[in-house]
């Protein structure tokens, strides 16, 4: 097949004087917000320039130079539209480029040198940002700063063809690697993208996600960091789609900006996670400017977790285009066809947009997108979805499954089958052909300040276990949908019972001396560092099933509730 960036050149050739990125220009902490422009020439023209940059520098590198497909690291803060150039540049000049962001800057070094090793890297180019932790940390390759792409000579061999490194590739052929949000084993895992895969994403996965037909350009927001997966494939999806993205000023906009962007850039769809656009409803409740707004956008799509049901409802209920859209870049876990489900070490996988719900229908019921040939099969253990209750262990639940022939089954090495991949999600149909998330593997929770980024609780677990097995008898972390990871643990010295302070303030400040170097490689997420995240329980207090004697997380986040609302600053 040819390589994605054929793709990429064709759409941003083919709507040349149309708007692609609108930059924000403003400074959003006075509340002034205003945005820039580039079109999709505008970028062509700075990518291939940069490439043909980056061709002739790495091209130089050790012996006869960096050889088409070669990996080559790329750390970016994310927060600069000129970091698209630099990563699209890298893949014109033939290279495939493994993204680094500000998440791997503490400690950066070691990450990330790490990481390059992994993948076998060639060199490594990073933003000035990080060059004291680059200079001091890295020198297992050869390091370049990121070109300052307006000092680019105009003329700078424009008469040389830039595809012409772009030779044919393999449908699962590396394009780009990414990395998971959370950790395992103390680091991110490499997450790779086939060429296959982007091109399925962007003729695909938005395709059947955005919804409605209209003459005029889409006009959407991006959502998160330009070094993350979410972002960074904004390009070759409007490189197909025509549409442009608005930057915002930071992650979660409030309703200030998202009426700037209606106002200033034509903002007509917007893509938040849950816990944002639920703010922004709630403004609505009482701001008529915002509601018109949301009620005049083609699509208004929430991602990431379930939405508040009252927010849902009031939003359907009057007028605005809601859809729920379920993707994800990362699995729960292992599973071994004709066996159990295991809390075993997990995969991860891109696989974005799978199932939307439909515009207009006033339901959150999801639907797999048609095209890419995706397959609801029934849960081998329905005890998977974490519920304690009867009535829940009787409803049918069923895993979303990736058979090799859908368009976005990940990447070979990281299938948990040899038939394809089963995500770890849960679903229980709601009627034929539609269906409700369920949940992931209870290992995994959603937690941090948006609520969205996966952490796996059981490596903090084990390695409390590890490093504390004296000190602490059991231990388990809890924290889905919470701003933080709270550890709840049970000393070994204590009685049944039992609870002293002043023992259990010793005990908290040695658990976290002995984890402290297994937290400093956790994304901050992820990371247990302080006493007021660990909660001291009473020997034999924690819940435990009664065959095996696991202890069950969920139903100790019930049982401790109001200890853990406390800490978490919130209502009983």
């Amino acid at each position: 097949m040819a390589h994605f960036m054929y793709m990429v050149l064709e759409g941003l050739a083919r709507w040349s004087d149309a708007p692609l990125i609108r930059p924000f220009t403003g400074t959003a902490d006075t509340g002034e917000y205003s945005w820039g422009l580039i079109t999709f020439g505008e970028f062509r023209r700075d990518v291939e320039r940069t490439a043909r940059y980056y061709r002739g520098v790495l091209g130089g590198v050790g012996g006869e130079g960096l050889k088409v497909g070669d990996v080559v690291g790329l750390w970016l803060t994310g927060e600069s539209v000129s970091d698209l150039v630099h990563l699209y540049a890298l893949s014109l000049a033939g290279y495939t480029p493994q993204l680094f962001s500000l998440k791997f800057s503490l400690p950066g070094q070691a990450v990330v040198r790490d990481l390059l090793k992994e993948c076998d890297a060639r060199a490594l180019v990073y933003d000035t940002h990080f060059r004291e932790i680059v200079e001091s940390g890295i020198d297992d390759v050869p390091k370049f700063p990121l070109v300052d792409i307006p000092t680019l000579s105009e003329s700078e061999s424009e008469d040389v063809d830039p595809l012409i490194a772009l030779e044919d590739v393999k449908e699962e052929d590396v394009a780009i690697i990414f990395h998971t949000s959370g950790t395992t084993g103390g680091r991110p895992k490499p997450v790779p993208q086939t060429h296959a895969w982007c091109v399925a994403h962007a003729k695909l996965c938005w395709s059947g996600a955005w919804q409605g037909e209209y003459e005029s350009q889409d006009v959407v927001n991006n959502i998160g960091s330009f070094a993350h997966m979410g972002a960074s494939t904004y390009i070759y999806k409007s490189a197909v789609t025509g549409a442009a993205f608005v930057q915002t000023s930071k992650a979660a906009i409030g309703a200030d900006e998202f009426l700037a962007m209606v106002k200033q850039c034509g903002l007509n769809r917007l893509l938040q996670y849950a816990t944002w656009l639920s703010a922004l409803i709630d403004v609505a409740r009482k701001n008529e400017e915002v509601l018109k707004a949301l009620q005049g956008m083609r699509q208004v799509m929430y991602t990431g977790l379930a939405m508040n049901p009252e927010d849902e409802a009031w939003a359907y209920a009057h007028g605005i285009p809601l859809t729920n859209m379920y993707g994800t870049t990362e699995t729960g876990e292992s599973l071994p066809p004709c066996q159990k489900r295991k809390q075993t070490l997990t995969k991860f996988l891109l696989i974005a947009q799978c199932m939307v719900s439909v515009l207009g229908s006033k339901e959150n019921y999801l639907r797999p997108i048609p095209e890419l040939g995706l397959v609801l099969v029934p849960a081998l253990d329905d005890k998977s979805s974490g519920s304690d209750s009867s009535s829940e262990k009787q409803k049918q639940l069923y895993d979303l499954f990736l058979p090799l022939s859908a368009r976005n089954c990940p990447y070979p090495r990281v299938r948990n089958r040899p038939d394809g991949h089963i995500t770890g999600d849960l679903f229980e149909e709601v009627k034929p052909g539609y269906y409700v998330f369920r949940g992931r593997s209870d290992d995994w929770i959603k937690t941090g300040p948006t609520r969205a980024a996966f952490c796996d609780t059981k490596a903090i677990e084990d390695n409390v276990l590890k490093t504390c097995s004296d000190l602490v008898r059991n231990c388990v972390a809890v924290g889905h949908l919470k701003p933080r990871v709270v550890l709840l643990i049970e000393s070994s010295s204590a009685s049944p019972g039992e609870v002293n302070a002043d023992e259990a303030q010793k005990l908290k400040e040695e658990v976290l001396r002995r984890t402290a170097e297994f937290n400093s490689r956790l994304m901050e997420h992820e990371r247990i560092t302080e006493g007021s995240s660990i909660l001291v329980v009473p020997a034999g207090s924690l819940p435990r099933t009664s065959e095996k004697g696991n202890i069950r997380r969920k139903a100790a986040h019930e049982h401790f509730a109001q200890q853990l609302a406390a800490v978490w600053g919130e209502a009983c």
